[in-house]
């Protein structure tokens, strides 16, 4: 089950947009465009993982899965990998120098492939087991604010692209994960008619509700901003409504999670698509249903 990434398509796009409407230097305009695709391209790839996870999740806690999903997950994150590394090549060799100098050498690209071989080695429940998925994914989402550093994305000068290109790499990122991690619990504590750990769910849920704040009002710097640098028009009306859908699908697991703290009746699978708007199975909102291309 997988809640993820409900609008870093449209993100993708407004940073691009946004980079090309600049009149600053093309050096860096072009390496911040560099920047945006491998991002597009690493959003594949987290997408997939996470997923992964999520499988694996189940597995752990009896669900019967077909082998063929497993192989076809496995399959879909290779090609991710694959696709990564033949996005820039350049701007991955400055990534991997910039990553190796920070002491960072399982972020660099040749660690992570690695890690990701290790885990389909031992299967889906093993490697949950041992803490091989959870340490990949980790390592995987923190990857995104050296992209944002190294291809500038992070250091504009202009305050909407600035704060769109600060959401993208440095705040969606853990936002993705925290509601794909909990809509996991809430999905399986549903599933096998257990109740969740309420300790879990406390830091789980109070750490989505401050990611998605934090979110929110990044966006809502960068919608501020924007007609006095870029002037796109467009920023606000096109991101806002996507926003708005993630919203309500995290605060759903938030309101879910606080029930069940506060000795709330079992979850069930019709509880839980009620309380998202959300089918447990297919934790992907509607406007991620478009993976990147």
């Amino acid at each position: 089950m997988v809640i993820a990434m409900a609008f870093l398509v449209p993100l993708l796009v407004a940073v691009a947009y946004l980079v090309n409407q600049q009149n600053g230097s093309i050096n860096v305009a072009q390496q911040e465009l560099a920047g945006t695709a491998y991002l597009r391209s690493l959003s594949a790839l987290t997408l997939d993982l996470i997923q992964y996870r999520s499988v694996s999740t189940e597995i752990a806690h009896g669900a019967q899965v077909a082998p063929q999903q497993i192989a076809a997950l496995q399959s879909a994150v290779d090609g991710d990998f694959t696709q990564l590394k033949g996005t820039d090549p350049s701007l991955q060799r400055r990534l991997d120098e910039a990553l190796t100098t920070a002491g960072k050498g399982q972020l660099v690209f040749a660690g992570l492939i690695g890690q990701w071989q290790e885990v389909k080695a031992v299967g889906p429940d093993d490697a949950l087991a041992t803490g091989f998925t959870q340490q990949l994914v980790g390592n995987q989402l923190s990857l995104y604010s050296y992209v944002g550093d190294v291809s500038k994305i992070n250091l504009d000068p202009q305050p909407d692209t600035f704060y769109i290109g600060s959401a993208l790499s440095a705040l969606e990122p853990p936002l993705v994960n925290q509601i794909s991690s909990l809509g996991d619990t809430v999905g399986i504590a549903a599933q096998t008619r257990h109740p969740a750990d309420t300790d879990g769910l406390i830091q789980a849920s109070g750490l989505l509700s401050q990611q998605l704040g934090q979110l929110n009002d990044a966006l809502n710097r960068a919608f501020d901003a924007t007609p006095a640098h870029n002037n796109d028009t467009d920023l606000s009306p096109a991101l806002a409504p996507l926003l708005d859908q993630v919203s309500t699908t995290a605060n759903g697991l938030i309101g879910i999670a606080d029930q069940q703290i506060s000795g709330g009746s079992a979850l069930t699978l019709a509880g839980v698509q009620g309380g998202t708007g959300v089918s447990p199975g297919s934790w992907t909102p509607v406007v991620m249903r478009q993976r990147p291309a």
